[in-house]
């Protein structure tokens, strides 16, 4: 799996967190969930970089964060099933002030019932798909698509696929299959590209999730 030209490296959340946030919300911008989520452009440009770091928070607590070396891209992953409870992620949000962020400025109650119902949906293709089984979860992949008006995306260039073999190498392990799921039919055709196979379809609201594995090398 040739990664060459892309240098990946731990995530140092004291010199990181803050780039790294809007790298991803750069990355995300236009993605379906959080189109659906937070439908006023204006309002989600100024919501994403604090949400993402409440999860960049999240996975350098119960999980991994591996970047590469210009902060280009990311990968937010653990190894499943998760132990953390349902109240302990809940009260982990509450700490970072999760509630506080999507629900700023414009966004109104309406977003966390969009939000909720999304990822509880994630959850149940989740738990559907693995079973409690131990594996690898791909919890957010980002790479960054450019400013505006510049000619600097790393979109379609390897880098999420450098990215996710960097999670096998780190954990030492292709004895497991690795799980994500997307809402964006582009991404899933990249995933596709890359050896992800879709498992699970589930449609809420007109917005499609898949739940995709890439099996365990035997």
């Amino acid at each position: 799996m040739n990664t060459t030209g892309w240098t990946i490296r731990d995530f140092n959340k004291k010199g990181d967190l803050d780039r790294t946030s809007e790298m991803l919300a750069r990355a995300f911008l236009n993605d379906p969930f959080f189109t659906y989520v937070f439908p006023n452009e204006g309002c989600r440009q100024s919501i994403l970089p604090d949400y993402f770091k409440v999860f960049l928070e999240y996975f350098s607590k119960y999980g991994k964060i591996t970047v590469e070396d210009g902060l280009r891209g990311a990968v937010l992953w653990l190894v499943g099933p998760e132990k953390i409870s349902d109240k302990e992620f809940e009260d982990f949000l509450s700490d970072h002030c999760f509630w506080d962020i999507i629900l700023r400025g414009q966004a109104g109650y309406g977003t966390f019932l969009r939000w909720r119902e999304l990822m509880e949906a994630d959850e149940e293709i989740h738990q559907k798909v693995m079973d409690e089984k131990q594996h690898l979860y791909l919890g957010i992949v980002g790479v960054d698509p450019g400013i505006v008006g510049n000619k600097s995306s790393c979109q379609r260039l390897g880098l999420g696929r450098a990215l996710v073999w960097d999670v096998f190498k780190y954990s030492g392990n292709r004895t497991l299959p690795c799980y994500l799921e997307t809402c964006s039919f582009v991404s899933k055709e990249i995933w596709e590209c890359i050896g992800f196979r879709v498992v699970q379809e589930l449609v809420k609201d007109d917005h499609t999730i898949w739940g995709m594995v890439l099996q365990a090398e035997r």
